[in-house]
């Protein structure tokens, strides 16, 4: 399978990114991609990891199904991770020398579910930090906009980090009493902030900035809605210690506070 790009990513695509913080790609990976995506998604559903969880309560009427670092286990994903356009797509979008791959999510609302995602910040929960980091989330089923992952545009430049949640019970990681501060009410002032989505084919990505304000709505249509991402690190990105507990994170490593990430614990995809 080939890791060209197919289509080209444009300076107006980039621009677009840098000032509202996410973008939408049309149809940058081809069907045998999104086969190879959801057979991963088949195959991390019916194994478990250390990160494989159900948000949705026993009373949801759907599921809502999330895991990471499915890749280590996962073939399939593995592939897509190593050789699928994604590395070359975060390569010209972060306008970075190099890619490295931090970390793989499976995302899955089953039809029915009415569990939604939280609004966060991704970088918040990580061990890395910089501002070349983005996710590229990519849709396996056709996403109706009502159920399409949902952005806060310009969030990222708002120059704030706001304290990380669970989306399985709404507690913390111990970051409220170190200057993260609370996630504002956006459901309920809605009229005070742009909110991007789309309606997407499959084959279309999402690409957003680490730091970019997001959340998913309930399923509320007779469809599944999978989905992977895949985060991406670029040149100005180290490790990090951040108080509390930090989500996902590499369980061996000898990274330092400062250190650059161009190592195997987060391994250079591009250049090869």
């Amino acid at each position: 399978m080939s890791s060209r790009l197919v289509n080209r990513i444009t300076d107006t695509d980039i621009d677009t990114f840098e000032r509202d913080g996410a973008v939408c790609l049309r149809q940058m990976f081809g069907q045998e991609w999104l086969d190879l995506l959801a057979q991963g998604v088949e195959n991390a559903m019916s194994s478990s990891g250390r990160y494989t969880r159900q948000q949705s309560g026993d009373d949801d009427p759907g599921l809502y199904f999330s895991d990471y670092w499915a890749s280590q286990r996962t073939p399939a994903l593995r592939e897509f991770v190593l050789n699928s356009p994604a590395a070359h797509i975060t390569k010209d979008i972060l306008r970075s020398s190099r890619i490295n791959f931090f970390y793989d999510a499976v995302w899955v609302k089953e039809p029915g579910t009415q569990k939604r995602g939280a609004w966060h910040q991704d970088q918040p929960y990580y061990c890395v930090d910089g501002k070349q980091i983005c996710i590229v989330w990519v849709p396996i089923d056709p996403v109706p906009k009502e159920v399409c992952l949902q952005l806060v545009r310009g969030s990222h430049r708002w120059g704030k980090s706001f304290a990380p949640i669970r989306f399985v019970d709404g507690g913390g990681y111990g970051r409220a009493d170190h200057g993260y501060e609370p996630m504002p009410d956006i459901d309920n002032n809605l009229d005070q902030y742009e909110i991007l989505s789309w309606e997407l084919s499959p084959g279309d990505c999402i690409i957003f900035q680490g730091m970019l304000i997001h959340g998913s709505p309930s399923n509320i249509t007779g469809g599944r809605r999978r989905a992977v991402s895949t985060t991406w690190l670029g040149d100005d990105t180290t490790y990090i210690e951040r108080p509390g507990e930090m989500e996902p994170h590499p369980l061996e490593h000898n990274l330092k506070p400062g250190d650059s990430l161009d190592c195997d614990t987060f391994p250079r995809i591009l250049p090869r």
